[in-house]
This record gives structure tokens, sequence and C-alpha cells, in this order.
């Protein structure tokens, strides 16, 4: 994760496809798009 806010928070559980961003207070200036980024290899990447 890059920020050094402490309020967001990656969850991905075990075996899950998923992956979860948490915004804990909530402000209006978190408003706006996220990238989700993760390297599978060292050839790959996956972008959502």
């Amino acid at each position: 994760m890059y920020t050094n806010d402490d309020r967001f928070h990656v969850m991905h559980a075990d075996n899950a496809d998923n992956w979860d961003l948490q915004i804990k207070y909530v402000q209006k200036r978190d408003a706006g798009s996220y990238e989700c980024q993760t390297q599978i290899s060292n050839s790959e990447q996956i972008f959502k």
C-alpha cells in the first residue's frame, strides 16, 4: 500500500480472488477513483 495514512487498509482473505480497500473515518477529501495494482509474477501485473 502506497500511503502514510493509517485510515487505509487492504484486506485479502486466504484462497480468495478479491481484495478490499477499507477507509476508516471517510472524509470528503477521500472522494475519487482508486486503482488496485498487484504483481502476480516478474512479468505480469493486474490493474483494476
